[in-house]
């Protein structure tokens, strides 16, 4: 469970939306950042809480030959405008390759705590617009060819909300349904529900559909809970009678202990440069 969780890291993740058409493209992603909930407009400063994830101690135990653990978890600590410190806590002194490799999968979850504006995500692309049914595309290119993603399709309704992700990179096209409301926490701007990542890899067709619970902290939205449901199932060729396979996988991460603008963030930050 965890292995795949590891290995499905590499998949990227682009979030949040609004709209009218005739807008630039520049000016529909920046309306879209703005109606988007990010605590860090809020107010979010210093932020602390704890990661975990299901089958993470079992996992650790079998890498470092059966030796029995407590637990293992991730203490983190951002400080605004985007500095963050991953401590992983319970594993014995040492193994430092395997608390980079682990501290990794938290690494690349921040974006679930603090959403990157997608502004900036698509900095360096030249975007157009084009009409889609029921809304506008945002079509974006990378002009220099050494980005890793060549190309984003951004999907967006009549209401603004960003629906559906593509991209196409060497390594193949991934897509992304979204699925966006606002909270009483939010001001009216829209929260990320849900997210589902298909991708395929010659015959194999994996999905990983990611949903979202969140509680109110301080008056800050931060999530409480990721279920993920990973898929795999092999995709033949029209008239091939092959064996298929399909399997799949749910885990859970959880996130608590949460401290908000308390300046805990900072000590740990400070101390560690």
């Amino acid at each position: 469970m965890v292995k795949n969780l590891l290995c499905l890291f590499t998949l990227s993740v682009l979030l949040f939306p609004s709209i009218s058409f005739g807008q630039s493209a520049d000016a529909l992603v920046r309306n879209f950042d703005i109606r988007s909930y990010n605590p860090k407009d809020a107010g979010l400063r210093d932020l602390a809480f704890e990661v975990r994830y299901d089958g993470l101690k079992e996992y650790v135990e079998e890498a470092l030959g059966r030796v029995e653990l407590v637990d293992v978890y991730f203490q983190v600590y951002w400080l605004a405008p985007g500095r963050f410190e991953i401590i992983v806590a319970g594993l014995p002194e040492g193994f430092e390759e395997m608390r980079s490799q682990l501290a990794t999968m938290v690494r690349n979850r921040m974006e679930l705590v603090i959403p990157e504006p997608l502004t900036n995500r698509l900095r360096g692309y030249n975007l157009r617009t084009q009409s889609i049914q029921g809304g506008t595309q945002v079509i974006g290119q990378d002009p220099t060819h050494s980005k890793m993603i060549n190309e984003i399709f951004l999907n967006f309704d009549n209401k603004g909300r960003m629906t559906r992700i593509r991209t196409q990179s060497p390594m193949g096209a991934n897509t992304s349904e979204l699925k966006m409301s606002p909270k009483s926490w939010s001001d009216n701007k829209w929260v990320l529900d849900e997210i589902e990542i298909s991708s395929i890899q010659g015959i194999q067709r994996t999905t990983v559909k990611k949903e979202i619970e969140y509680k109110n902290v301080s008056g800050f939205g931060v999530p409480k809970r990721v279920k993920i449901t990973t898929t795999q199932k092999l995709v033949r060729p029209e008239g091939d009678e092959g064996e298929t396979f399909e399997q799949s996988d749910v885990s859970n991460i959880v996130f608590t202990n949460f401290r908000v603008n308390n300046g805990d963030a900072r000590k740990v930050i400070m101390l560690s440069n």
